[in-house]
């Protein structure tokens, strides 16, 4: 018999409460079938579409493959079997996912510039559907441990908006929480701040090329410090250097929450100081992100770090990692924790300006058709329209801010076609450091056939 791990489809699993159905799937651990005494803890996952790869309809092209990370994290023994229920989304996703209705909600400031938000509120039944229906179906139709130590919610973006709220609203329920790259712009900071410490451990992420979400994560990050929760012991905050907002990117995290919550992330074993090493005194807003890695190769940003600075005419840093630049010169950033040392050299000139200049070149494929237009399809800025400068090669200038990280892909159309392999599946995404003036080539191989 076979007791390989397996992920099942319930089909259309209707509530009463939101008056929908969704589809479900429920990953099932290696050995389920044998071990017929076993009981085991429970990840509940939003946006169930793209979390295993046998449901794949990510807008990205990628699905977290988590069945595959579990396979690995538990054949490795690195955490302890466990069930993964992944809940699809519906055409009401904005409204389930958030608790307080947005309506003309302005965010300003962003990539895209200032663009508004709409939604009413259905956070409350989303939560209401999980815990009374969804779990209790879950509870009762698998060997579970249903209490609140074994059960976990993991979501990203908007799903880890939702996440936040629903268990910082029930930590008699869910234990664990996994909050990755979380959509917290859709909600006021007032509703962020935990009044108290509760009994959770939590996971918080974000990608540093994810900029609308970086910022108000590490205000949330540091209110959860300020709350009472702890470094490793109960709150892990990660800012990863070269992160974005995609499905193969919160998969390629997932391991780090699952081992938090399930296994053992072992002693910190070695520290780096990432972030931009040449600047001008114009640049205020630039920081340094002082990162962990543990024996279990678990990555965790330090929110508040001890620095050293020999030379603060030149500059100074804060302990939340904020650079202030003075006047010109080198100066040597040394930082600690517990008994990890890092250091990071950190040249102000003014020659560095605040923004740099991206010149683009883009070879297409002979089979692109003539008649259309060839765009810069960025994540964090818009789209815009690549020049023709001879039968396959396309060229455009983008401006940024010193430091960001651009990541993009080719499309043909605005709302097009996307670049793909040489299979005509979807492309990785490409990114750019804009730490200085460069010209960047791009090939693109192919293009995937459908509209994004």
């Amino acid at each position: 018999m076979n007791y390989s791990s397996r992920v099942e489809t319930f089909l259309q699993f209707h509530s009463e409460i939101l008056n929908n159905s969704r589809d479900i799937y429920i990953y099932l651990p290696e050995g389920y079938d044998r071990d017929v005494h076993a009981r085991y803890p429970v990840v509940y996952m939003h946006d169930g579409g793209s979390v295993f790869n046998i449901a794949d309809n990510s807008i990205s092209g990628y699905s977290w493959r988590a069945e595959k990370t579990a396979d690995e994290l538990i054949s490795s023994k690195q955490i302890c079997p466990v069930i993964m229920v992944g809940i699809s989304n519906t055409c009401s996703r904005a409204s389930e996912y958030i608790h307080r209705s947005s309506i003309n909600r302005i965010v300003h400031n962003s990539s895209f510039g200032d663009y508004t938000l709409n939604a009413e509120a259905c956070g409350n039944k989303y939560e209401a559907f999980i815990i009374k229906e969804l779990k209790t179906y879950i509870d009762s139709t698998y060997r579970t441990l249903p209490d609140a130590s074994n059960t976990a919610m993991i979501g990203s973006s908007m799903g880890g908006l939702v996440t936040y709220n629903i268990g910082l609203h029930n930590a008699d329920i869910f234990g664990k929480l996994g909050v990755m790259s979380p959509a917290f712009f859709w909600d006021d900071m007032e509703y962020l701040i935990p009044e108290k410490k509760t009994d959770q451990k939590i996971w918080m992420d974000v990608g540093e090329g994810e900029p609308d979400y970086v910022i108000r994560s590490q205000e949330v990050a540091k209110k959860l410090y300020r709350a009472g929760f702890e470094p490793e012991r109960n709150f892990l905050y990660y800012k990863e250097p070269m992160g974005i907002h995609t499905e193969k990117d919160w998969g390629r995290r997932l391991y780090m929450p699952l081992v938090y919550f399930f296994g053992n992330i072992g002693k910190p074993v070695s520290m780096t100081l990432e972030g931009i090493s040449k600047i001008a005194v114009e640049c205020k807003d630039l920081s340094i992100n002082p990162v962990i890695i543990y024996e279990s190769n678990i990555k965790a940003s330090i929110i508040k770090a001890e620095y050293e600075i020999k030379e603060k005419d030149i500059l100074d840093v804060s302990e939340d990692g904020k650079i202030t630049p003075m006047h010109d010169g080198i100066a040597k950033i040394k930082c600690r924790y517990k008994s990890l040392t890092a250091a990071k050299i950190i040249e102000v000139n003014k020659n560095n300006h605040k923004t740099v200049r991206i010149n683009i070149i883009v070879n297409t494929p002979e089979n692109t058709p003539l008649e259309d237009d060839i765009y810069f399809g960025s994540f964090t800025t818009m789209p815009f329209k690549l020049v023709r400068t001879s039968m396959n090669t396309f060229t455009g200038v983008i401006e940024c801010k010193r430091g960001s990280i651009i990541s993009y892909r080719i499309r043909r159309r605005e709302n097009g076609f996307m670049e793909g392999d040489k299979t005509a599946e979807a492309a990785d995404v490409r990114q750019i450091v804009a730490d200085s003036d460069k010209t960047v080539n791009n090939n693109v191989k192919n293009w995937k056939d459908t509209a994004i």
